[in-house]
């Protein structure tokens, strides 16, 4: 049985349905990332929905997304993301049970075609080292001297790939008002012959996963080795009581370029 959900690439036909294998889940909650190579659907859309079942089999159940609402409709080429967040309800779909798969399909049939790659769900990698995969579960960064700026570094890591889409998540948040108080990353890369440590900002700018607060980030052409500057600004009047982030990173998507 295949370790994650992971597509290389395939076509799939206007008319088509197309599962992948079933995987182990790594989570309860699963980021899942697909790209469209070649759109060739006549404005037709191309579905990706996200189905789980448990130890016996026997029941499928459709997971809801949380972001985008309506799951992933995709027309035309490029890298998409769609994330399923468990809460605490006992309902059916609410989060990954035993096994995950995906399902594709084109419900109209006017002869067109898409061709599709399905990356790993972070929930399957989860389990791998973290230090490999530039991961951080939970780190809380608190603000020093009101009004000003903090930056912290993770370590480098290596890449997996010739690009990525990163995704941190704000667990919980509390900052003061007055001035510019937040909470910023940026990611940089290098090779490892490179002077000094700062490395190379990659331009771009995160997308939040809206509603919940899980941030995005598609970087293309990195280096060998990548890691984050994370920048937390407190407000010149602080809030009540202590001012601060607690955030997460989540496993990378890597992916090189296929067409």
């Amino acid at each position: 049985m295949a370790q994650n959900v992971a597509i290389p690439g395939r076509r799939v036909s206007l008319g088509e349905t197309f599962y992948t294998d079933w995987a182990g889940r790594g989570g309860d909650c699963v980021l899942l990332r697909v790209e469209v190579l070649i759109a060739e659907g006549g404005g037709k859309a191309i579905t990706f929905a996200l189905e789980t079942r448990g130890e016996d089999g026997t029941t499928v159940t459709t997971m809801p997304p949380k972001s985008p609402a309506g799951g992933l409709e995709i027309t035309n080429t490029g890298v998409a993301t769609c994330l399923y967040v468990a809460t605490t309800a006992a309902t059916a779909g609410n989060g990954a049970q035993e096994q995950v798969r995906v399902k594709v399909s084109c419900t109209s049939d006017s002869g067109g075609y898409y061709v599709v790659r399905i990356f790993p769900s972070s929930s399957s990698i989860a389990r791998a080292r973290t230090e490999e995969l530039g991961m951080t579960i939970g780190t809380l960064l608190i603000t020093l001297v009101p009004g000003s700026a903090q930056d912290y570094f993770t370590p480098w890591f290596p890449k997996g790939a010739d690009n990525a889409v990163f995704t941190f998540e704000i667990i919980r948040q509390n900052f003061g008002t007055g001035g510019s108080p937040g909470f910023t990353v940026e990611v940089h890369t290098k090779n490892h012959e490179d002077i000094g440590s700062q490395g190379t900002a990659v331009s771009g700018s995160w997308t939040q996963l809206s509603p919940a607060d899980f941030y995005e980030f598609k970087a293309t052409n990195l280096r060998q080795l990548v890691r984050f500057k994370i920048t937390v600004t407190g407000g010149t009047t602080p809030p009540s009581g202590q001012e601060g982030v607690v955030y997460r990173i989540l496993p990378p998507t890597w992916f090189d370029k296929a067409v």
